[in-house]
């Protein structure tokens, strides 16, 4: 009888200890849902009880982290960031997701506190490749630091061009755009437009490709190569909402503007998320097709709007401020 009491027992503290997993599970999962459909705010709120509670389930703080990211909530994100390496310290994604994090807190820090955080971010990232030296997503990371860091704090032009073939290696067609990142930072834009041609002549089947020629064609204000970049991407890719966005971009610049209108709105109901362009650029491009149509009080508004989402872009400042004239 006593051994069959001591069975139950058992059974049903494992019992509970798989509840509680499972519910850690569950909480998580709830969380990186939310966090997938834009609702940053409210996949923290899922996670924040856990965390009171000192979880020790990495993934807690992880997703707490990137929430934070999001939010442009860096201090946090950092805080959060370090808690899960510090429950799972081999894990090349929280040490890239510390080494953003650092990276986007050192561009709005004093110069002395961003020096120290621009070389952690170095740190972080070199850590992660470490970690997993097959990741294409750290590589390319390591390729933005080492591109556009001074060497004081880790940066340089050798140490770029190594890790990018170190990108080719793994995947010729992020090689190219590790390159174009390069050549873009340099203003070799002859280099950039060829690494562009190399991207879409691979014909690759996932979206991001285009969607970084995209976004460099945008920048230069090409809406040809654009428009093609956008055909492209729709046809080995398949169509998305971030194609509405730079397909209308290239509408705008290209003067076609039948749809461009209603597209830029579908994609201001899209959940923004830091590498996609931002609600703040949709705005002003309604604004320049506004501009296009003569409408410079609808043009004024929406240049108005882009910069209360957000008050540094600089291509609404300087819209708004040639509409004022």
């Amino acid at each position: 009888m006593m051994l069959h009491s001591l069975t139950c027992l058992i059974l049903l503290l494992a019992s509970l200890c798989a509840s509680s997993a499972a519910q850690r599970v569950s909480v998580v999962d709830s969380a990186h849902e939310l966090f997938n459909e834009g609702k940053y705010a409210q996949a923290r709120a899922v996670l924040a009880p856990e965390a009171a509670k000192g979880s020790n389930d990495a993934d807690v703080y992880y997703w707490m982290a990137k929430s934070d990211f999001e939010m442009r909530h860096f201090d946090d994100s950092i805080n959060e960031a370090e808690r899960a390496i510090t429950l799972n310290p081999n894990n090349a994604e929280y040490h890239r997701l510390l080494g953003d994090a650092c990276g986007h807190k050192a561009e709005h820090s004093s110069w002395f506190a961003g020096v120290g955080l621009a070389k952690r971010t170095g740190a972080e990232l070199e850590h992660a490749a470490e970690l997993d030296p097959r990741s294409v997503p750290v590589r390319r990371a390591l390729v933005d630091f080492y591109v556009r860091a001074p060497g004081f704090v880790g940066g340089g032009e050798q140490k770029a061009l190594d890790e990018i073939q170190q990108v080719f290696a793994l995947d010729p067609v992020e090689g190219h755009l590790a390159r174009l990142d390069y050549y873009q930072e340099r203003k070799q834009l002859d280099k950039a437009d060829q690494e562009c041609k190399s991207v879409l002549v691979a014909g690759p089947k996932r979206a991001g490709p285009y969607y970084e020629v995209a976004s460099y064609y945008e920048h230069r204000d090409n809406g040809a190569e654009l428009r093609l970049a956008v055909t492209e991407g729709r046809q080995n890719a398949g169509d998305t909402q971030r194609f509405d966005y730079y397909g209308a971009v290239a509408a705008v610049l290209t003067g076609h503007l039948d749809d461009a209108e209603a597209a830029l709105k579908r994609y201001l109901d899209v959940p923004p998320h830091s590498d996609q362009p931002s609600p703040a650029d949709a705005h002003v491009w309604l604004g320049r097709l506004y501009e296009k149509q003569g409408d410079h009080a609808a043009a004024s508004a929406q240049f108005q709007e882009a910069l209360k989402v957000d008050p540094n872009n600089k291509a609404a400042r300087e819209a708004f401020k040639h509409e004022e004239r």
